[in-house]
């Protein structure tokens, strides 16, 4: 049976949630609604909520001039940096999605080391991201049950 892999990881004085299908998370379902709008095989949405107010929300994009994507994170990030003074009290909530053809599940949606960098250097100390056992093999901070 499917249990919710909920952790909390302390990084760099940011706290980073785990957490797999959290159905009553208005915050995720719109996460994933705007990574909907992604035109990438690999769909990420992120929200950012202040006082439970979204304040911006982004998709990962691949610009004509880059060779390398933008993550969702930086993009919705990007978008408010003359809110700067506010980031300390926001939450960033993070997915990826599946295929139209799985009705997108939730998967695994760690922000890559890049992201994680620049989301502590703008002092957000609450990130909540995606991850699912059935799509995804990695869980931090579960341990396998012993048969002993």
């Amino acid at each position: 049976m499917n249990q919710p892999c909920n952790s909390k990881i302390n990084y760099n004085g940011c706290d980073y949630m785990v957490a797999r299908k959290l159905k009553n998370s208005k915050y995720f379902e719109m996460a994933a609604d705007v990574a909907k709008k992604s035109s990438m095989i690999q769909k990420h949405g992120c929200i950012i909520v202040y006082k439970n107010k979204i304040i911006s929300s982004a998709y990962n994009i691949m610009p004509m001039k880059y060779k390398d994507s933008v993550h969702a994170e930086i993009n919705a990030i990007s978008k408010i940096k003359h809110l700067q003074h506010l980031f300390k009290d926001c939450e960033l909530y993070i997915v990826r999605i599946g295929q139209n053809s799985m009705e997108y599940p939730l998967k695994y949606s760690k922000p890559c080391q890049h992201c994680a960098n620049f989301i502590i250097s703008k002092q957000i100390r609450k990130v909540y991201y995606s991850i699912n056992h059935e799509f995804d093999s990695y869980c931090p901070h579960s341990a396998p049950e012993s048969n002993e």
